[in-house]
């Protein structure tokens, strides 16, 4: 964790243990931390995600950055390089020992390099609910709190390696009731790309279903809406731009798939309080 992480509060069982911790990265912030070797830690962002957070694990040898998404795993002896906006982050962090991991799954043999940009950003809703309850409990421990955490954490391997095995696997595995592994990614590639016009109807003929089929099977597989997802892919691809380039807003706004600024202003401040041009004031103060 960073080396300025504040621990709120801690449950430890056997071969694991979670914690309530924070930290305050007041400024753009670009930093390098590791986890002990024997341990693989699994983290969930309590707030929602900064909204410039990118990262790449020193070790894999991958010189692009990958978004970083709520859910993350930093496999053991991992160094990761972050590279964010900064702002308070509290997080709920499960450390699992490589013992534990590999009596239950056998983690190891899953954590090879071409899972590496996938562990930054782990959309499974169940994952994430898991990581939920266990800083819940250990926010406000209750009877049995240390047996729960220890049933809590199997479930939560087992998932996690399901998880990554399916993303990984074959384009044709399909996650339940939701949308395959091949489907996914055209349309997240088409979402970033922000074609002017994208339209619901638009994303479910790319994929073959109906908006309807769309709509639920996205849901069922990533936790988040289309809308939602859209409007969080392009509000972080503007953030990026406004603080990194002098682009004028009318070039942002096209880039980010809006028809003209006023919507893009409109749309940005939704999503982070505040108009484009504060937003980029404030990146270039810091």
């Amino acid at each position: 964790m960073p080396a300025d992480s504040v621990v709120e509060n801690e449950i430890a069982a056997d071969g694991v243990s979670v914690q309530l911790i924070s930290h305050d990265w007041s400024s753009p912030v670009e930093c390098e931390f590791a986890e002990a070797s024997t341990d693989h830690v699994i983290a969930l962002q309590c707030q929602p995600p900064q909204a410039v957070s990118m990262g790449r694990y020193m070790e894999s040898g991958d010189r692009e950055f990958s978004r970083i998404g709520r859910v993350l795993v930093i496999p053991a002896g991992q160094a990761l390089h972050v590279r964010a906006t900064g702002g308070p982050v509290q997080a709920v962090r499960c450390a699992v020992s490589e013992q534990a991991v590999n009596r239950i799954a056998g983690f190891d043999a899953i954590f090879r390099r071409r899972t590496m940009r996938e562990a930054l950003d782990i959309r499974d809703r169940r994952i994430a609910d898991t990581l939920k309850r266990m800083g819940e409990e250990v926010r406000h421990p209750g009877f049995a709190s240390t047996m729960l955490i220890d049933s809590l954490s199997t479930s939560l391997i087992i998932d996690m390696t399901r998880h990554l095995e399916m993303t990984c696997g074959s384009s044709e595995n399909r996650h339940k009731g939701g949308l395959t592994v091949r489907q996914l990614k055209l349309l997240s590639d088409y979402i970033d790309s922000a074609p002017p016009g994208m339209t619901l109807v638009s994303l479910a003929r790319l994929v073959g279903l109906s908006r309807r089929h769309l709509s639920r099977a996205f849901r069922q597989s990533t936790g988040q809406t289309v809308h939602e997802y859209v409007e969080l892919t392009r509000f972080r691809r503007a953030c990026e731009l406004l603080s990194t380039t002098d682009l004028h807003l009318k070039e942002i706004a096209w880039r980010t798939g809006f028809g003209n600024p006023c919507s893009f202003s409109t749309a940005f401040r939704k999503v982070g309080g505040e108009a484009p041009s504060a937003f980029r004031r404030r990146m270039q103060l810091k």
